[in-house]
């Protein structure tokens, strides 16, 4: 019974991480080609870029949602 369950759980189990490893190289793909055209310095600099856009897009989009849905809970 036990190899059975582990047998299953592996066979679950590498498909997700298979899975979050490709959602990786997709979501970071443009930073994976920045680097292997340009400098180390220029990559740099377009990761805090990147980052600084993100997180901006996280404090507007963030910030709009939480005012249009009530929070959990409410009737």
């Amino acid at each position: 019974m036990l190899k059975n369950y582990t047998k299953e759980c592996l066979g679950y189990g590498w498909k997700a991480h298979l899975s979050n490893i490709l959602a990786f190289v997709n979501y970071r793909a443009d930073l994976f080609l920045v680097n292997f055209f340009l400098t180390p310095a220029a990559t740099g600099i377009y990761l805090i870029a990147v980052q600084i856009a993100e997180k901006n897009m996280d404090i507007v989009t963030g910030n709009k949602y939480s005012a249009f849905t009530p929070p959990f809970g409410t009737t």
